[in-house]
C-alpha cells in the first residue's frame, strides 16, 4: 500500500516537523526550482544518478535517511533528444519512473512523479486528467507509459502534469524565458498554444501536493493557455524590451492547443497563477 504521506513525528510539535525528501533530478531546470522552494521544512537529499539503480534505490529509501516523500523531478525532456536515442528516453521516461514507484510501493513511501501536458495531442482541448491522452512526439509517448506504469504499480502516487516552465532558474538547460531573454529562439509560434507556468510556483505546488492526500493524475499549470508568440510578447513588454523574436507558424509534430483546465487543482490548493501574477512572479518589472 502506498502512504498518502508519512505521520509527524510525535516527539516534536507539528508546525516544527522537518519533512525528509528524495529528490531525484535535482540537478534539472525543475530540481534546481524545487530545492529553492524547499526552505527549512524540508531536508532533502539529491542523490546522484548511479545511488537510484538497482539495490542502491532500496538503500535510499530503507537506510537512515529514509524519506517521507520522494519526487521525481527527472526526465528526458527534449523532443528532438527523445527522437535521436529512443531507448535512453524510454529509460529515464518510463522504467525509471516505474522503478521508482515499485521501490516506493514497497516501503510504504509517498512519491510524487512530474508530468507534462505533451502526453495529449492537441486537438480537443481543454484538457482534464480524464481526458484521452495521445501524443504526437516520442517524448510524450515515453512519459504517458511513465505516468501509467506509476499509476498501475503504486496507486497511491501523484502523478503532476505542467505544461512549459519559464523562470530565471539558472539550471544548466534554460527554461523557454530563458531562451527568449538569450535571444536563442529564432520565431515564436502564433498557432501553438500552452499554459505557460512559473517555476517557482510550480515547484511549491509540487511540495504542497506532495504532503496532501491527493493520488492519480493531476493538472498544476498557469491558470490562461497563450500562444507562444503572445507570451513572449508580453514577457518583453513586462521587462520593457525591445528584442521580441519575430512571429512564425509551429513545424509539424508540434501540437496546435494544449490548453488545460486546472479546475481540480483550484479546488484542492487555490486557483493557479494567471499570466501577469506568474510573470511578476518569475521577472519583477524594472523600476
Amino acid at each position: 500500500r502506498c502512504l498518502p504521506r508519512a505521520a509527524p513525528s510525535s516527539s516534536a510539535p507539528e508546525a516544527e516537523t522537518v519533512h525528509r525528501l528524495l529528490l531525484i533530478g535535482s540537478g534539472g531546470r525543475l530540481g534546481t526550482a524545487v530545492r529553492r522552494a524547499a526552505g527549512g521544512g524540508f531536508d532533502i537529499h539529491c542523490p546522484a544518478r548511479g545511488e537510484i539503480a538497482g539495490a542502491g534505490l532500496k538503500a535510499l529509501l530503507s537506510g537512515p535517511r529514509r524519506p517521507d516523500l520522494v519526487v521525481n523531478a527527472a526526465a528526458m525532456s527534449s523532443t528532438s533528444e527523445c527522437a535521436r536515442e529512443p531507448r535512453l528516453a524510454f529509460e529515464a521516461n518510463a522504467l525509471l519512473p516505474r522503478d521508482l514507484a515499485r521501490a516506493c510501493r514497497g516501503e510504504g513511501i509517498r512519491l510524487v512523479h512530474v508530468s507534462t501536458d505533451l502526453v495529449y495531442g492537441g486537438y480537443a482541448p481543454p484538457y482534464t486528467e480524464s481526458s484521452p491522452c495521445v501524443p504526437l512526439s516520442l517524448y510524450g509517448w515515453t512519459k504517458l507509459l511513465g505516468d501509467r506504469a506509476v499509476m498501475a504499480v503504486c496507486p497511491g502516487s501523484l502523478v503532476l502534469r505542467t505544461s512549459v516552465l519559464f523562470g530565471g532558474i539558472g539550471a544548466s538547460r534554460r527554461t523557454f524565458s530563458e531562451d527568449l531573454l538569450a535571444g536563442a529562439v529564432q520565431k515564436v509560434h502564433v498557432d501553438s498554444f500552452r499554459n505557460h507556468t512559473p517555476a517557482g510556483w510550480f515547484a511549491r505546488a509540487v511540495l504542497a501536493a506532495g504532503m496532501a492526500d491527493v493520488s492519480g493524475p493531476l493538472i498544476a499549470s498557469g491558470l490562461h493557455s497563450l500562444s507562444r508568440s503572445a507570451f513572449a510578447e508580453m514577457l518583453f513588454r513586462h521587462l520593457g524590451l525591445d528584442g521580441c523574436p519575430p512571429a512564425g507558424y509551429r513545424p509539424p509534430g508540434v501540437p496546435a492547443d494544449l490548453s488545460l483546465d486546472t479546475g481540480r487543482f483550484a479546488g484542492l490548493f487555490g486557483e493557479p497563477p494567471d499570466p501577469f501574477q506568474a510573470f511578476e512572479m518569475e521577472y519583477k518589472k524594472p523600476s
